[in-house]
């Protein structure tokens, strides 16, 4: 088949278009009665209703829902104690405590998540130094190389409580907002 048979098949020809537009600028203007208008405008108010009636409880409970989350992990979140301050020289019972303390208030913090990639490489680097704790130990190494694993320890646990209790507070606003 050639275009011209398409076309023809198709669309009609430009002489049935004018043909049927005058067809339709001869026919007379009506007005429908005023009651299918009120119908009209009825069914459209109806259809408009019903939408907001369905969707303000589900606005309502998921606001009451963020609001509860957010309450509940700020009541249970631990609160920040006063950083410890360091002597000029902090013997090697004091860096404990201090290493125990973080540990303890990390452990008081909810786990609601699972470790960034970040989180994963402090605890890799604190692993680390914990296995070179052990053996300094059991090898009977001088107290400054302790010392020294010790406060890189610290360092880096607080590194950890820091990159945790942000990843809270985010979550935090992310369940409110």
């Amino acid at each position: 088949m050639n275009d011209q048979t398409n076309r023809a098949v198709d669309q009609p020809s430009e002489a049935e278009v004018e043909a049927l537009a005058a067809e339709l600028r001869s026919l007379p203007e009506l007005s429908p009665p005023p009651r299918v208008w009120q119908r009209i405008e009825a069914r459209i108010d109806g259809a408009r209703r019903p939408l907001r009636r369905r969707y303000v409880p589900f606005a309502v409970a998921a606001s009451l829902f963020a609001a509860t989350a957010a309450t509940i992990l700020i009541l249970f979140a631990p609160r920040p104690e006063a950083p410890a301050v360091a002597a000029a020289e902090p013997d090697i019972a004091a860096l404990l405590a201090e290493s125990r303390a973080i540990e303890a208030r990390r452990r008081q913090m909810p786990v609601l998540f699972v470790p960034s990639d970040v989180e994963r490489v402090l605890q890799a680097h604190i692993g680390g130094i914990d296995a070179s704790l052990n053996r300094h130990i059991r090898e009977g190494a001088d107290a400054e190389a302790r010392q020294a694993l010790l406060v890189e320890r610290i360092e880096l646990l607080e590194s950890l409580e820091h990159v945790e209790s942000y990843r809270q507070r985010e979550l935090v606003h992310q369940v409110v907002f």
